[in-house]
């Protein structure tokens, strides 16, 4: 599985996305593509250490940070 997250460290913001090239992004995004199931350390919220939806990556990688909706309604997933 593919999951797709554009994400802003500025503004501590990010959101799922269908595609890796989606056009006019807002300034600051920057798109990111995990492949699922990936291994990482164990940790609260992901005790095994397997992401495998993406729930699991936004623990992992974007924990701090507050999921917005896609601006772009054609790419929300």
């Amino acid at each position: 599985m593919k999951v797709v997250v554009c994400a802003n460290d500025e503004s501590k913001e990010y959101f799922f996305s269908t595609s890796h090239t989606q056009p006019d992004l807002p300034s600051g995004f920057v798109p990111t593509t995990h492949t699922l199931p990936e291994q990482v350390p164990a940790r609260p919220g992901l005790p095994t250490g397997i992401m495998e939806n993406p729930e699991h990556v936004a623990i992992v990688y974007y924990k701090g940070m507050t999921e917005i909706s896609n601006p772009k309604a054609a790419y929300q997933p």
